[in-house]
């Protein structure tokens, strides 16, 4: 089953054909304290309802350092009922790479056992679930991006006859927020000096 895979992939790098029906890859968004882990869905559609996708390679890049995906990856979108490829699926998951940063690359993939490919639906299904770690050292307001690199040629879609199928993609960004109890301590700091405000303006009166 996993040549089926390999043999996609090479066949993908010396083709320039794709169908015309496009399908839609986005990465979702997420709001994440400093030091926290959290997950990002990256989930697909077809602009038509006709597109029969039997295998697919995703290599997924973090545009900065401060931000990593969890290694190894938990790949939990195997064992959600809204996974695409949802009990028909080789299982096969992803790894996770350092180019410009430590553990900053997804690459990752899967195919269907039955080689007859699924329907993708008009509306969201899932594709990846992508475990990220923001570093302790980067602060509220922080964003990063992660994005599907379509220029890598180990990212592509294919149907049961190994023929490309054309899409788009959306990155998807993760911020930076404030911990709740520093958001609570705030709140407190406000308060205090609303108080002390409110004093002086009574003795200044």
């Amino acid at each position: 089953m996993l040549s089926r895979f390999v043999a996609a992939c090479v066949i993908i790098v010396g083709s320039v054909s794709s169908a015309s029906a496009a399908l839609i890859i986005t990465v979702g968004d997420l709001k994440i304290d400093p030091g926290k882990t959290g997950s990002v869905d990256v989930t697909i559609r077809s602009t038509t309802g006709t597109d029969l996708l039997d295998i697919f390679g995703a290599v997924l890049q973090i545009n900065g350092p401060g931000l990593t995906f969890v290694n190894p990856p938990g790949d939990t979108q195997l064992a959600d009922l809204n996974y695409i490829f949802n009990g028909d699926s080789l299982g096969l998951g992803g790894v996770i790479l350092s180019n410009a940063n430590p553990d900053d690359t997804y690459f990752g993939g899967d195919g269907t056992v039955s080689m007859a490919g699924v329907l993708v639906p008009t509306t969201d299904s899932l594709l990846l679930r992508l475990d990220v770690m923001a570093s302790a050292s980067t602060k509220p307001g922080d964003t990063f991006t992660i994005s599907l690199q379509t220029g890598d040629p180990d990212t592509f879609f294919v149907d049961p006859n190994f023929a490309p199928i054309d899409f788009s993609t959306t990155a998807g960004t993760v911020t930076i927020t404030p911990e709740p109890t520093s958001i609570f301590v705030l709140g407190m700091t406000m308060s205090g000096l609303a108080v002390v405000w409110r004093k002086r303006q009574r003795k200044a009166g």
